[in-house]
């Protein structure tokens, strides 16, 4: 029997939701191959999604933080951060963004577009050693958007 045909369909099913993550071989493997072509025969919509994405980054920005500011490379919370304004983008009431209230006078600071934080103590070490990887955070459009292909079997 021939592997069904699948067509983009805009609306979503309303029966019932069914998470069932997929190895990281991929959608050409056998045993998927046969799952999907349950999915199809039963007449089922499939949703194939994926979490948020990475960037690759390559300009690192300046930052200084309490010794209790969290670690990431791509966006930072706290109190008494140090920055330039032009090269960051600054939530500075997180209630107003729906993000948590850490403290009273905490803010968010993003890095933007390939953009990462580096503290200035060991500056050149952390800049050869991150630059050019792939973080998660900040404000772009790889962490923004969350991709997704709904399909159904013609």
């Amino acid at each position: 029997m021939p592997a069904p045909k699948w067509k983009s369909s805009e609306s979503l099913p309303t029966t019932r939701l069914l998470t069932a993550p997929l190895p990281l071989v991929g959608l050409s493997t056998p045993r998927c191959s046969i799952s999907l072509k349950k999915i199809a025969e039963a007449g089922h919509r499939l949703i194939i999604t994926t979490d948020h994405g990475t960037i690759k980054v390559t300009k690192p920005v300046r930052i200084v933080g309490e010794r209790n500011t969290n670690t990431n490379l791509r966006y930072k919370a706290g109190r008494g951060l140090s920055y330039d304004a032009k090269e960051v983008f600054v939530v500075k009431h997180p209630q107003e963004a729906q993000l948590p209230k850490l403290k009273l006078s905490a803010e968010f600071v993003f890095a933007r577009e390939q953009d990462f934080f580096v503290y200035p103590n060991n500056y050149n070490h952390f800049v050869n050693y991150y630059g050019q990887t792939f973080q998660h955070g900040g404000i772009s459009l790889e962490e923004i958007l969350i991709p997704y292909v709904v399909l159904k079997a013609k």
